[in-house]
Formats: C-alpha cells, sequence, structure tokens
C-alpha cells in the first residue's frame, strides 16, 4: 500500500508542475512588472562605503582592494 501512495504523490506532483507551465505559459511579464523610473534608482542613497579587505594571507592571486 505503501508504493501506491508515493505513486499517487508523485501523479500530484507532475500534474500541479504542469499545470503552473501552462499558467505561466500565458502570463505576460511585462503585464506584472512595476519597472519604475531610472531616476528612482539612481535616487536611492547607497549608504557607506566597504571597508577595506584585510586578510593575513592570498591565494594564487594578488591581494584585492576595495577598487577591485
Amino acid at each position: 500500500m505503501g508504493r501506491a501512495k508515493y505513486l499517487v504523490a508523485g501523479l500530484l506532483l507532475v500534474i500541479a508542475a504542469a499545470v503552473a507551465v501552462w499558467v505561466a505559459s500565458g502570463t505576460d511579464p511585462a503585464a506584472i512588472a512595476d519597472y519604475g523610473d531610472a531616476e528612482d534608482i539612481l535616487a536611492v542613497d547607497p549608504g557607506p562605503a566597504a571597508p577595506e579587505l584585510v586578510a593575513e594571507g592570498w591565494l594564487n592571486s594578488d591581494p584585492l582592494t576595495k577598487a577591485d
């Protein structure tokens, strides 16, 4: 009886996945996206700069700086 439950559960998952793909294929991304304005994105304060990286040693490369 245990195998039958797994078979039914697997079948239900396959059906749910097929329905999800069918619904998603009929959706227009432009209709649900809110892109906003570029000025809004550029106006956001990025916050403080990241601190310099301090490490004991580097493997297979030169030490990195904040600019890197």
